[in-house]
């Protein structure tokens, strides 16, 4: 006679964790753009204003942190 409510619940808990594994399994991700297709909208984004000059002398500091020694002024820029 007590086996009848115990099966009873086991057969709800069942039920309930399979229901709430479905309802929390991830969802198929939206597609992302290629990049191609995201540089032919918004070109701008992969362009340089300026031509690339890397730094002549480069340092790092015992704390981490990186500077860049011997660049020039402003007009050399």
């Amino acid at each position: 006679m007590r086996k009848l409510p115990m099966l009873v619940l086991i057969t709800l808990a069942v039920g309930i964790s399979s229901a709430w594994a479905q309802a929390s399994s991830p969802q198929s991700a939206p597609q992302t753009p290629s990049q191609d297709a995201v540089e032919q909208q918004h070109p701008e984004w992969f362009t340089e204003p300026r031509e690339y000059r890397p730094c002549p002398s480069d340092v790092e500091f015992p704390d981490g942190r990186h500077a860049c020694l011997g660049m020039g002024g402003p007009s050399e820029r």
